[in-house]
């Protein structure tokens, strides 16, 4: 279980720009995300692995953005469902 304290101090140090923040997020919650992109995905193993390293390379590139009051679970999900969706 995540708790929500250090998550919100992660996040700030994050917004920040640590990099140790980022990799405890990736650690805390990329086993989470791989599991909700493999139930949308019907299984597909490959599309899991490419989603969740593309929405936490997006995570990096925006830190500065992230809202350490928000949950940053929705955030990342709403990421992946950016990446998961079909294009128009």
């Amino acid at each position: 279980m995540v708790d929500s304290t250090d998550e919100k101090h992660l996040l700030i140090d994050l917004k920040g720009g640590s990099f140790q923040a980022f990799e405890r997020l990736y650690n805390m919650y990329s086993g989470k995300l791989y599991n909700f992109i493999m139930r949308l995905s019907s299984g597909n193993q490959y599309m899991a692995e490419e989603v969740v390293q593309a929405t936490f390379i997006r995570i990096w590139e925006v830190h500065e953005k992230v809202d350490p009051a928000s949950s940053f679970i929705s955030f990342l999900c709403t990421i992946c469902l950016l990446y998961t969706s079909p294009s128009p």
